[in-house]
């Protein structure tokens, strides 16, 4: 038998396997090092993706086992394991696209662009979420491969909406950050140019791929590329939020160091951190503060200037 068609569906399954590691090891670190001003949604949400994560490894597991089982006669019938991995997938790009949304809000207040930006965006969210559930109750209904081709238009719209509102909310932040940064100090310029290469990594890579496998969707419909692709959205989707978080520490250019000394019976930790530095901007350069970046809160005001500690 065959099985050169399943090929790019078994790299996506290794590929997700490596991914879902990086997420453990990311947040077993947030864990360890999350600042305290950090709400409880932003807990929560880390919690959030990295279960939906799991679930999403195992179907996608379970999926290449059946498939190579039932090969090639299970061409006609869905796999309802990456059915369900692909519903999860559109979860997690919901949760992480309000996230990164969110962030942008915070950046530029309570303006009328902000509001603009924020219901654009949303609107944009709740579609791809609400289309994607009633795709998959199509495909679910009938359990044939037909059935998502007949409704491959809907799923065009969906990942076509994606790359663009990921391309949107990483060059939207990219702006932002370049109209604050003008006339700022020398050392919150390097500041913002760390938040600007977090902003394009918040949705280059998501992006490129939901991109990619509309192209590849159009051009090799019979070919398995595209399937492969589109499973790697969820855990590319879950690291990039918790490399944000995580990447806070990179973006105040604090660094820490930690050093471990075992004796006979007892372990002993010793962590040392550089003290977190505060930055004052220049009168009416920065209106909102880098913590928004970040989902911490945390300002102190001075009389002509704004003291901002991130």
């Amino acid at each position: 038998m065959d099985f050169s068609l399943l090929l790019p569906v078994y790299l996506a399954v290794v590929g997700n396997c490596m991914l879902f590691g990086l997420a453990c090891m990311q947040a077993f670190q947030y864990s360890l090092n999350h600042p305290k001003t950090d709400n409880v949604i932003i807990k929560l949400l880390v919690v959030f993706l990295l279960a939906l994560n799991t679930a999403h490894v195992i179907l996608v597991v379970m999926a290449i086992w059946q498939d190579l089982n039932a090969w090639p006669a299970g061409l006609v019938d869905l796999s309802m394991p990456l059915l369900w991995a692909d519903l999860i997938t559109a979860f997690v790009a919901f949760a992480s696209q309000l996230f990164f949304t969110a962030r942008i809000w915070r950046f530029l207040k309570s303006t009328w662009l902000s509001w603009l930006i924020l219901a654009i965006f949303v609107t944009s969210s709740v579609y791809q979420l609400g289309a994607y559930i009633a795709f998959t109750a199509l495909c679910a209904r009938t359990k044939l491969n037909a059935t998502m081709f007949q409704n491959e238009k809907l799923v065009w719209s969906i990942w076509g909406m994606a790359a663009t509102q990921d391309t949107l909310i990483s060059g939207t932040l990219i702006v932002v950050l370049y109209q604050q940064g003008l006339g700022a100090l020398p050392h919150t310029v390097r500041i913002l140019h760390r938040l600007t290469l977090f902003a394009i990594n918040t949705g280059l890579w998501t992006s490129l791929c939901a991109l990619f496998v509309v192209i590849t969707m159009v051009a090799l419909p019979n070919n398995f590329a595209w399937v492969g692709l589109y499973l790697m959205i969820c855990p590319l989707y879950c690291n990039t939020v918790l490399a944000n978080l995580n990447g806070r520490s990179y973006i105040r250019g604090n660094s820490t160091i930690a050093s471990y000394s075992l004796g006979n019976s007892d372990t002993t930790r010793e962590v040392s951190r550089q003290q977190d530095s505060n930055i004052i901007f220049a009168v009416g350069t920065l209106q909102s503060n880098i913590s928004g970046f970040d989902g911490s809160q945390g300002a102190s005001r001075e009389e002509g200037h704004q003291m901002v500690k991130v």
